[in-house]
């Protein structure tokens, strides 16, 4: 949503050779957010997250190959938070989810108990 961060790609691995290199620093791992995915039809949002989500998981692979690291995956907001869940490499970040919008109970009915 290009409020804070960079694209993953050469720029994300490269930052990460920078961060590296600074005393008293240890990068754990990268985070994702895709707080404009609002998609209510799921199998939409589906195949919009898992877009987005692929060049996360080349960077990271790239990374982790190349820094011999294991680097973390924390990604999504509250609406691709049922996509981001179904992966066992991925930790979930669900904001709005925790404290609740009550938008998504209108835009998203699967936030409708």
């Amino acid at each position: 949503m290009n409020r804070t961060g960079i694209p993953p790609g050469s720029a994300a691995v490269g930052l990460y050779s920078e961060l590296c290199n600074l005393p008293g620093l240890e990068v754990v791992g990268v985070h994702a957010f895709d707080g404009h995915v609002l998609e209510t039809d799921l199998q939409q949002r589906t195949a919009l997250c898992e877009q987005l989500y692929e060049p996360v998981k080349q960077m990271v692979k790239e990374v982790n190959e190349l820094y011999h690291s294991s680097l973390k995956v924390v990604l999504g907001g509250s609406p691709s938070f049922p996509v981001y869940a179904a992966h066992t490499n991925v930790e979930c970040s669900p904001g709005t989810f925790v404290f609740w919008d009550a938008g998504y109970a209108e835009m998203l009915p699967i936030f409708n108990p």
